[in-house]
Protein backbone atom coordinates (compact mmCIF):
# COMPACT_ATOMS: atom_id res chain seq x y z
CA UNK A 1 0.00 0.00 0.00
CA UNK A 2 2.74 2.46 0.42
CA UNK A 3 4.44 2.12 -2.55
CA UNK A 4 0.75 2.10 -4.25
CA UNK A 5 0.33 5.25 -2.39
CA UNK A 6 3.68 6.84 -3.92
CA UNK A 7 3.34 5.68 -7.31
CA UNK A 8 -0.20 7.10 -7.57
CA UNK A 9 0.80 10.03 -6.01
CA UNK A 10 -1.51 10.11 -2.97
CA UNK A 11 -0.80 11.38 0.43
CA UNK A 12 0.83 8.90 2.81
CA UNK A 13 -2.28 8.82 5.69
CA UNK A 14 -2.34 6.83 8.44
CA UNK A 15 -5.34 5.71 7.14
CA UNK A 16 -3.37 3.81 4.40
CA UNK A 17 -0.68 2.30 6.84
CA UNK A 18 -4.04 1.09 9.09
CA UNK A 19 -5.94 -0.40 6.08
CA UNK A 20 -2.66 -2.37 5.09
CA UNK A 21 -1.95 -3.65 8.60
CA UNK A 22 -5.29 -4.89 8.89
CA UNK A 23 -5.26 -6.88 5.67
CA UNK A 24 -1.80 -8.12 6.69
CA UNK A 25 -3.29 -9.36 10.26
CA UNK A 26 -6.50 -11.02 8.51
CA UNK A 27 -4.54 -12.56 6.02
CA UNK A 28 -1.95 -14.21 8.31
CA UNK A 29 -5.01 -14.59 11.34
CA UNK A 30 -6.23 -17.77 9.00
CA UNK A 31 -2.54 -19.25 8.27
CA UNK A 32 -1.01 -18.72 11.59
CA UNK A 33 -1.93 -19.54 14.66
CA UNK A 34 -2.17 -16.21 17.06
CA UNK A 35 -1.21 -15.98 20.31
CA UNK A 36 -3.99 -13.70 21.77
CA UNK A 37 -2.79 -13.22 24.97
CA UNK A 38 -0.04 -11.31 23.49
CA UNK A 39 -1.95 -9.36 21.65
CA UNK A 40 -4.32 -8.61 24.42
CA UNK A 41 -2.10 -7.10 26.25
CA UNK A 42 -0.10 -5.08 23.57
CA UNK A 43 -3.50 -3.79 22.81
CA UNK A 44 -4.30 -2.80 26.31
CA UNK A 45 -1.21 -1.01 27.04
CA UNK A 46 -1.50 1.00 23.69
CA UNK A 47 -4.76 2.03 24.72
CA UNK A 48 -4.14 3.05 28.01
CA UNK A 49 -0.54 4.51 26.79
CA UNK A 50 -3.37 6.46 24.39
CA UNK A 51 -5.73 7.87 27.00
CA UNK A 52 -2.86 9.18 29.17
CA UNK A 53 -1.04 10.77 26.57
CA UNK A 54 -4.72 12.68 26.06
CA UNK A 55 -4.95 13.43 29.82
CA UNK A 56 -1.25 15.30 29.55
CA UNK A 57 -2.06 16.62 26.63
CA UNK A 58 -5.25 18.24 27.58
CA UNK A 59 -3.51 19.31 31.45
CA UNK A 60 -0.20 21.25 29.39
CA UNK A 61 -1.02 24.75 29.35
CA UNK A 62 1.80 25.34 26.90
CA UNK A 63 2.07 24.79 23.13
CA UNK A 64 4.89 24.34 20.88
CA UNK A 65 4.42 27.86 19.42
CA UNK A 66 4.93 28.88 22.88
CA UNK A 67 8.36 27.16 23.65
CA UNK A 68 9.76 28.08 20.81
CA UNK A 69 9.19 31.41 21.26
CA UNK A 70 10.77 31.24 25.16
CA UNK A 71 13.58 29.89 22.98
CA UNK A 72 16.10 32.01 20.71
CA UNK A 73 16.22 30.28 18.04
CA UNK A 74 17.22 32.82 15.66
CA UNK A 75 20.76 33.23 16.94
CA UNK A 76 20.34 36.91 17.72
CA UNK A 77 22.27 38.84 20.38
CA UNK A 78 19.94 41.41 21.66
Amino acid sequence: MPAQALLSRLRMTLAIIAEESYVGFFDHLGTEPSDWSIMGTFTAITVASSKRSSICAHRASWSWADALKAIDVTGATR
